[in-house]
């Protein structure tokens, strides 16, 4: 989706920047535009400013935007309760841990943790110490996910261990309604070194700061260069296939005006990592989104520095509809033998409970079985066709 084709996204993405004055939508706008921020997780900061302005919307979107906000202060108090549990669990354990994403963001660029929602806690363990963080947060009552949404239809399926993404376990608390939790141990992709070799994570390692919270207690994250390019890989390369989320760039957007960033740091290391097509990616769609002030250096920089060693092939190939077959081709070849096989069939043929909930339907279950094949053939030519156009 671009600004261009829906105007609303323009309005919306204006007026949580302060680039559009309230008053100047028109109000019949108003219903489609918080939609639209509740969608791309943005209604609470929407309202949030919304309450700064001498203005009243019409009460069903004020409402709209109202209970998003309210939702996201209370589930942000419950996750920042299962943080600190799991950090404490982790520190008894001598297991260093920095926290990714929205448990840092939400503290550092936004005016209330509130104000910027999450759906689960992300926390980054050192990858020899991994099982221990997983058994550490199975004891606190953390249980892989029951259900059919990933083909694991019991909580002790085997293949849960060989998860889907291969950088983190992602579990649900069995004890705190609501609370995932993903303990990852790469920051990317499947375990191996495709889009991010393992020795490299060392450098992340190695920028390690501690925010001090208003209790006393304690947060490790990245530094900002490092959240910049965490950021960045993870919009365009974790998650490529999928549909635009505002709320990803919009949080590159804060740490980019609300920090001072050391861009020659960022631009080097993206060379390093072999991220320069991503980081630029991402970058390019901020600044069109948000109008985003960059130094005029780095875009120019990023493309005339990027090494010969980067996969840009592999990187344009996961973008689109495409991406979804290569993360999962990329997937498949982590997995014994017999588990690839089983993975397979699971795919072909999944359970008809699985159809229900992935497809929302409650009779003619049969019919999706041909359709879902005609669609992963979709994805498997698209993904073709964009390797061979990448060439």
């Amino acid at each position: 989706m671009t600004l261009a084709a829906n105007p609303r996204l323009r309005i919306l993405c204006q007026l949580i920047t302060d680039q559009l004055a309230f008053g100047s939508v028109p109000a019949d706008q108003w219903p489609a535009v918080t939609d639209l921020a509740v969608q791309h997780s943005v209604a609470p900061l929407l309202y949030w400013l919304l309450k700064q302005q001498p203005l009243t919307l019409p009460p069903a979107p004020m409402a709209t935007l109202a209970l998003a906000a309210h939702n996201s202060a209370i589930n942000q108090a419950i996750l920042e309760r299962a943080r600190q549990q799991v950090q404490s669990a982790f520190e008894q354990a001598g297991i260093p841990c920095i926290w990714l994403k929205g448990a840092v963001l939400a503290r550092t660029i936004y005016p209330e943790m509130g104000l910027r929602p999450m759906t689960d806690i992300d926390v980054l363990v050192p990858y020899d110490q991994r099982a221990a963080a997983l058994q550490i947060a199975q004891t606190l009552g953390y249980e892989w996910e029951e259900g059919t949404g990933d083909f694991f239809p019991e909580a002790d399926d085997e293949l849960h261990g060989f998860s889907a993404s291969k950088h983190h376990y992602r579990l649900y608390s069995g004890t705190q309604s609501g609370v995932a939790l993903e303990i990852h141990y790469r920051l990317l992709g499947a375990d191996d070194d495709r889009l991010m070799a393992l020795e490299d994570l060392q450098w992340f390692w190695q920028t390690r700061q501690t925010l001090t919270l208003t209790d006393g207690k304690s947060l490790d994250h990245f530094s900002t260069e490092a959240q910049l390019l965490h950021l960045c890989a993870h919009i365009v390369l974790q998650h490529a296939g999928d549909d635009l989320f505002l709320i990803r760039y919009l949080d590159l957007h804060r740490l980019i005006t609300r920090s001072a960033l050391d861009w020659p740091t960022v631009i080097d290391q993206a060379v390093v990592l072999g991220w320069t097509f991503p980081v630029e990616l991402a970058l390019r769609r901020t600044v069109e989104f948000f109008a985003t002030p960059l130094p005029d250096h780095v875009l120019p920089a990023l493309v005339e520095r990027r090494p010969a060693y980067e996969d840009i092939g592999l990187f344009r190939a996961l973008q689109g509809s495409g991406g979804r077959w290569e993360a999962w081709r990329a997937y498949l070849v982590t997995l014994p033998p017999r588990q690839r096989l089983e993975m397979m069939r699971r795919a072909l043929f999944p359970s008809r409970d699985y159809l229900r909930e992935r497809y929302h339907v409650k009779t003619g279950i049969m019919l999706y079985y041909p359709y879902r094949w005609l669609d992963q053939s979709r994805v498997i030519l698209t993904a073709v066709w964009q390797r061979l156009r990448a060439r």
